[in-house]
């Protein structure tokens, strides 16, 4: 997944952080990309003049002065491409207004799922068939898609997080029919986890989130 080509590369830095943590304080900015809190400051400053970043807050920390955190604005999620989405979202609303929509669009999006199943099938053959080999390799292949995904290890189970859809405005059009991804991952991971979906970026949240189960 890339940035539109329309940042400096410092503020490409800052926006992707952003992107993939969520809110944060100057001093964790500074820090985590080897910048000086001023210089951080600067760029900030000027992103949000640009209408990319906002802050948040004051938050009161465990020490020291409440912090204000800056986060993205919706023109800052903006920035990452979410592919073709408008020709999208008008070929479905179209499809969906003709005589015969609603059940051609069921069975395009049946269709679909089974192609995606199969893809991702053929694309883990290799992986070990242990729940950590899954998660791994899912989490990677998610990423090269676009998803910036990261598998966490929990005390009794995974985490799935994925920072960005690559194809949020057709997914978020298409949610009152198919949670395509629930369905994708409990498919890859049957019989070693049930999964649920726990946050979604569909739903305004700053990251899709799925709890993995072991059975």
């Amino acid at each position: 997944m890339e940035l539109k080509p329309r940042l400096s590369k410092s503020h490409q830095q800052l926006v992707s952080y952003l992107k993939l943590r969520g809110p944060q304080s100057i001093k964790v900015l500074a820090k985590h990309l080897n910048m000086t809190t001023m210089g951080v400051r600067q760029h900030l400053h000027i992103l949000n003049d640009e209408g990319i970043t906002t802050t948040t807050g004051p938050i009161d920390q465990k020490r020291g002065r409440p912090a204000f955190f800056w986060t993205l604005t919706k023109n800052g999620h903006s920035l990452f491409d979410d592919h073709h989405s408008s020709f999208i979202t008008e070929f479905l609303e179209d499809l969906r207004s003709t005589e015969h929509g609603v059940a051609a669009l069921s069975e395009a999006l049946e269709v679909r799922q089974q192609r995606i199943q199969h893809e991702y099938e053929e694309d883990l053959s290799d992986v070990g068939e242990t729940l950590n080999a899954k998660m791994l390799a899912i989490a990677s292949l998610r990423s090269s898609k676009g998803y910036l995904s990261e598998a966490r290890l929990l005390p009794h189970g995974w985490l799935l997080i994925e920072n960005h859809n690559p194809i949020f405005a057709a997914e978020k059009y298409l949610k009152a029919y198919i949670d395509s991804d629930l369905i994708l991952l409990n498919f890859l991971l049957s019989g070693l986890a049930t999964v649920t979906r726990t946050e979604s970026l569909l739903d305004g949240e700053r990251r899709s989130a799925f709890k993995v189960t072991p059975v």
